[in-house]
């Protein structure tokens, strides 16, 4: 079915380089880390005009004291976080069990979609706040048909309170939160509260700190009044000239046709799991309505959910040699669109 999309390709014996990726075998994250290296070569090799203002929590701005955006260093740091982000995004699918067959495949495709959403800038806000969004999926999938988990309803609340610390739209990702305690289990008011105490908890010692120094004024501007707008999406002229958000949406619009195929033949579980993951694409595009100086950076926080479905689809063609010849394209496509303003 998936193959009639593309041109209909004859079955091939041969391996490629996602066939590389289908193996479960530990030394593979060697090729991850190069495939890492790839997807962010040009951050060091296309020339810097200039560092755009980012928008940042409060976090972030305490990140970048230390680590200036644009820097070598900031470059190579970003390279790191996403190679672990990319490990992360593996666990979830491999842990859960959302595919057939446990592989590398979905960090690699987490890489390609990262590959296309990061800038020249390399760490940025949204990409430090998917390490937090990630964990916090991990913490949320636990509680299917677990008994005692108070503790994960804890650490998700808390974990999306981190990464909203980082970069302020995040914080929309409670209401998935929510919506995953509803999912996966017979929750009632009490796990709601712990979720919501969870999420809480580092606004309330954060807050403190800033209190107890006397500047909590300054903890209001830069992690609300700077960061927060209800209409600043309305206004946005300048959106990369649509071209990634036009891309981006339309990816989204091709899971979302392919989503009987995305629930075909997996268990109750994994069911469960994949709504959350178009979940995450929903409450990704509300968290644009409520995010100041909205710039293309903001699509990265769709990047996890986009990597796990691409290699969902992936894994479910069975014809090879379309999979091989879909990652080269997209590939060829991601790696002229970073490198055009040298080519």
């Amino acid at each position: 079915m998936l193959s009639s999309i593309f041109l209909p390709l004859p079955h091939t014996n041969l391996s490629f380089v996602l066939q590389l990726f289908k193996s479960s075998q530990p030394l593979i994250a060697a090729f991850v880390a190069l495939y890492a290296l790839l997807m962010s070569a040009h951050l060091f090799i296309v020339p810097q005009t200039g560092v755009e203002a980012l928008p940042m929590g409060i976090l972030s701005q305490w990140i970048y004291q230390y680590i200036i955006p644009g820097t070598l260093l900031a470059k190579v740091v970003g390279v790191v976080l996403l190679f672990i982000q990319a490990l992360l995004v593996n666990y979830v699918v491999n842990r859960f069990k959302m595919l057939p067959h446990r592989n590398w495949l979905p960090a690699v495709t987490y890489l390609l979609v990262m590959g296309f959403l990061q800038t020249s800038v390399g760490l940025t806000p949204v990409v430090m706040a998917n390490t937090f969004l990630l964990i916090a999926i991990i913490e949320l999938f636990k509680i299917y048909r677990s008994h005692k988990c108070a503790d994960y309803i804890f650490n998700v609340g808390f974990w999306l309170a981190i990464g909203s610390l980082f970069y302020f739209s995040m914080s929309v990702f409670v209401i998935w939160g929510i919506i995953g305690l509803f999912l996966l289990r017979s929750s009632g008011l009490n796990d709601l509260l712990i979720l919501l105490i969870g999420f809480f908890v580092p606004y309330l010692l954060l807050g403190t700190a800033y209190y107890w120094t006397d500047v909590l004024p300054q903890f209001w501007q830069y992690q609300f009044a700077d960061n927060f707008s209800v209409t600043d999406w309305l206004v946005r002229k300048d959106l990369q000239l649509y071209l990634k958000p036009t891309i981006t949406i339309l990816g989204i619009l091709f899971f979302v046709v392919l989503f009987g195929k995305v629930f075909a033949r997996i268990s109750t579980q994994a069911q469960k799991n994949y709504t959350l993951i178009y979940w995450t694409l929903v409450i990704g595009g509300l968290a644009l309505m409520i995010q100041k100086d909205l710039n293309a950076d903001h699509l990265a926080i769709v990047g996890v959910p986009l990597g796990i479905l691409l290699a969902t689809i992936w894994e479910k063609t069975k014809n090879t040699m379309t999979v091989e010849l879909t990652h080269l394209v997209l590939l060829i496509g991601v790696l002229v669109y970073q490198f055009w303003s040298v080519l």
